[in-house]
Parts: C-alpha cells; structure tokens; sequence
C-alpha cells in the first residue's frame, strides 16, 4: 500500500520543481486542483485568478461548498440549473439566493441612507413628482423565469423617463421607488390642504350671506341673490 501510494505521488515532484501541483490522484480529471507558484489555489481551472481560492465549475457536473455548523450553516450550490446560496440558523432558513436571482430574507433589508454618505443634495417639487406618478403606467405582471408569480408596478424603462434616477434604465433600486413613494405622498398632503384651505374659505364666504340674509329678512327687506 505503501508502495503504490508513493508511486501515485511521484507525479508531483516535478510539477513541485516547476512551481505548481496538480491533484495526486491520477484517476482525476485535467485541472482537477491546482495550486500555483504564488499559493493561489485552482479547481477547475489551471490559471487560478488571484484571489486565494478559484473554482471553475463550468467543467464539473455540479459543486457544493457548505458549513455544516448544526446552528448556524450556509450552502452554496451550482448545477445545471444555476447557482443558489442558502443560510440556516437553528434549522430554520433564513435568507436563499435562488439560481433564477430571487433573494428571499427571512429580517430586512437595510440600505444606506446615511446623510454623511450623500452629496449633491437637492429640494424636490413633492407636487412635480406626483405628477410624473400619476402619469405613469401601473401595470401587473409576471417575470418570464418566474411566469406563475404574479406583481405590480411600473417598467424600469418608464420609471427611468419619469425621474432619471438610477444606475441604469432596466433596473429600479428599491431606495428610489420608496423615496418617489413619500414625496409623492408629501405632494398630496400639499394638495388636500391646499383645497381644504380654499374649502374652509367657502365656508366662511357661505357664513357671512347666511348671517347677511338672516340680518336683512329680518329687517324685511327684499333679498336677491345671484
């Protein structure tokens, strides 16, 4: 047993000598594991990139990398389908990357916001925003990886036109779509009490030729209003 195991690994002296190892196991395929000359480490690949650890898994059926802590474990899975990342704490899951992008979390998401982070900061017209709002199209609709999941909202291409915000026209940031959210709810406030001014002002018109009417039937005088 010795003997064969010795001669199993007597490929390697002179991929040591030129400054790189391949896997021991004669049986494996081409590039099965590589480690460089500088340390990085290759699977699947036969020029890992400079990262430590590189894993092509273009080449293989499938690939599994996992933490099996029983409290707290991941797994990261890539087959023919795609890729998936998935996070357990005490059995129950907690957040999956699917391999058709859907993230799923089981707490919230928290972006940045924090004022010391921005530049650039402008007043908007809250009324201007709820124009562009109700102006665009609110359609419901199903991705076409994902046809049986239905939702709703407005085409990143439409929401782009309307506001130019955002890194690209074929995406919505979530930040974005909550900020147009508020401002247009500030420009409605700004419009209901706009007319309940203008109603509170009616009113008070409306009181004085009521107290005028009374005043001058009263007096029995003729009235005509027009």
């Amino acid at each position: 047993m010795a003997t064969d195991r010795f001669i199993r690994l007597l490929p390697l002296v002179g991929l040591l000598a030129a400054g790189m190892v391949h896997a021991a196991d004669m049986a494996s395929p081409p590039n099965s594991l590589v480690v460089d000359e500088i340390g990085n480490i290759g699977i699947g690949t036969a020029n890992p990139t400079q990262t430590g650890l590189h894993i092509n898994a273009e080449d293989f059926p499938g690939l599994r990398m996992e933490d099996t802590n029983t409290s707290n474990n991941w797994t990261l899975v890539h087959n023919g389908g795609g890729a998936s990342l998935i996070h357990q704490y005490n059995g129950v899951g907690k957040s999956r990357l699917g391999a058709t992008g859907n993230l799923t979390i089981e707490g919230f998401l928290s972006e940045n916001s924090d004022r010391s982070a921005k530049e650039r900061i402008t007043r908007l017209d809250v009324g201007a925003v709820l124009d562009k709002v109700l102006a665009m199209p609110i359609t419901e609709w199903s991705y076409k990886k994902d046809a049986a999941v239905r939702h709703i909202g407005p085409m990143a291409q439409d929401f782009h036109a309307a506001f130019g915000v955002g890194a690209t026209d074929t995406k919505i940031a979530t930040l974005d779509t909550s900020g147009v959210a508020l401002a247009a709810i500030q420009g409605l406030n700004e419009r209901l009490q706009k007319k309940n001014s203008e109603i509170a002002q009616l009113q008070q018109e409306l009181a004085e030729l009521r107290a005028m009417v009374q005043t001058l039937t009263a007096k029995g005088q003729m009235v005509s209003l027009r």
